[in-house]
């Protein structure tokens, strides 16, 4: 699997182990692309749905997708 960085403003890519969020070109924040990555949704709620791409283990919430 590849990771890396890549502006959608100028195209200015660069591999995921460095450390910036604005790309040097432009200013612009980079977006991360994950060459391969396969996402499936759970039947939990809130942002663990995406618990197949989270590294957070274990799953930990606060109630923050509860419904009052």
């Amino acid at each position: 699997m590849r990771v890396w960085y890549r502006c959608s403003r100028c195209g200015y890519t660069v591999e995921a182990s460095s450390w910036l969020w604005r790309c040097p070109r432009c200013g612009n924040p980079l977006d991360l692309v994950i060459d391969g990555l396969k996402l499936t949704l759970s039947e939990r709620r809130g942002l663990w749905r995406f618990s197949s791409v989270i590294p957070a283990k274990p799953l930990i919430s606060l109630g923050e997708a509860s419904r009052h």
